[in-house]
């Protein structure tokens, strides 16, 4: 059985619409396999773009050109009005870009068909060390050990991140690190527009410029003493709160849990929850030449997996921007299957200050991969696992048909 054959008998019972089902027909049975590759493929990489313009016209135009059949399959999307789109034979009440539910064939079953098919394709994504300054010198801290060898200009960057996107025609994501990468907001600014999705990785003693259209992510290291103590300067926490406490920007939490700071997380969680979007966790990964005490042990990480994992089910929810199946990913028993296939070494590129491709990832050729405490190669493989792809639309469809019925009892007259 082929994979797309696969792929409707594991959705024949999740009733879809009849436009999911005749394009998975299509996807099936009347494209040649190299086709089908490339249709999923080139349909996953509009899906962001598709997210900011909204024109499934321009959508069905874009996939015509690489099989005809594809087009009445979007014959029942148009566009209504501005932030409203209709999903005829989708569902039967539109959503609009505020609702609680976005737009289903755009945010789930196109991203989700393609994992569950092809996977990340080579080049999806790129980690970048923009700068090889930093004000801070902290205890973990990996990028210290790797030698650095120059830098850089934004034309430099802006050339060479061209020169990988021809490389690479699946190349949207782009993860913004150093040093501290708002040290070089100009490069960013020039060069973001080239990406669908931009992260910035920062320690937050920078003000955040306003970039709505960027993901930030900033570096938590426990409680205030843990974190300074970590950071080795004193003042940081205040200032980082001041300076990530912006509503009207993408930011969230990392905690990079360590020997000295695991006695903290849920302090963490009550003091950030009211500033950030939301708190990611992961874990310290040995580096040749820093200090492998930092190291927590396979049981206490373990333990911390199941006390992250309880927190989010009985408290947090999704504060704890995370699935609860990445969480099991990073558990010992299940660690090294991962981490012996990383998806982003194998599929993304980390680049140097120069521009060159690193030895392994982000963390570069120290890093101690049996250890690997990153969320990075757990978040990716949990994107592609078949099992938990169906379970998500299954969870999907369910939660929208709870929300079509109560809206449909909010009409009905009361007697």
């Amino acid at each position: 059985m082929g994979r797309f054959e696969e792929l409707l008998k594991s959705l024949g019972d999740l009733h879809l619409g009849d436009q999911c089902r005749n394009l998975l027909e299509k996807l099936g049975h009347r494209m040649h396999p190299r086709r089908q590759d490339e249709a999923v493929g080139l349909v996953a990489g509009e899906a962001d773009r598709m997210a900011v313009s909204r024109d499934f016209q321009f959508a069905g135009g874009v996939i015509g050109q690489y099989h005809k059949d594809w087009i009445p399959a979007f014959a029942g999307m148009t566009l209504d009005a501005p932030g409203k789109i209709s999903y005829r034979g989708l569902m039967s009440t539109p959503i609009g870009a505020d609702s609680e539910l976005k737009p289903f064939l755009q945010y789930h079953l196109i991203p989700q068909l393609f994992f569950f098919t092809v996977g990340f394709p080579k080049g999806s994504f790129v980690s970048i060390d923009v700068t090889d300054q930093c004000n801070l010198r902290c205890q973990h801290c990996y990028f210290f050990e790797q030698e650095q060898e120059g830098l850089l200009d934004a034309d430099g960057w802006e050339a060479r991140l061209l020169e990988l996107k021809q490389q690479s025609k699946f190349l949207h994501s782009a993860t913004w690190v150093g040093g501290e990468p708002l040290l070089r907001k100009g490069v960013i600014e020039r060069c973001k527009k080239h990406f669908l999705h931009n992260l910035i990785v920062t320690n937050g003693t920078t003000p955040l410029p306003d970039w709505p259209d960027v993901y930030f992510h900033v570096s938590i290291d426990g409680n205030e003493e843990a974190h300074e103590k970590m950071r080795r300067q004193k003042g940081l926490y205040s200032l980082m709160k001041k300076n990530c406490n912006r509503p009207d920007l993408h930011v969230t939490g990392t905690m990079c849990i360590t020997s000295i700071n695991i006695d903290t997380i849920e302090e963490v969680l009550e003091d950030w929850r009211p500033i950030l979007k939301g708190m990611m966790f992961d874990f310290y990964t040995p580096i040749e030449g820093l200090d492998d005490n930092l190291w927590p042990g396979w049981e206490r990480r373990d333990a911390v997996l199941d006390q992250l994992i309880r927190l989010k089910k009985e408290k947090y929810g999704d504060f704890i921007a995370m699935p609860e199946r990445v969480l099991e990913l990073m558990k010992s028993q299940y660690s090294k299957k991962v981490t012996d296939n990383c998806i982003f070494e194998k599929k993304g590129y980390s680049l140097t200050t120069t521009g060159e491709i690193k030895e392994k990832c982000m963390l570069g050729p120290k890093a101690d991969c049996d250890r690997c405490g990153c969320v990075v190669p757990f978040y990716l493989h949990y994107r592609t696992e078949k099992p938990t792809i169906l379970q998500l639309t299954r969870d999907e469809i369910q939660k929208r048909w709870t929300h079509l019925k109560s809206e449909f009892a909010a009409l009905t007259p009361q007697r």
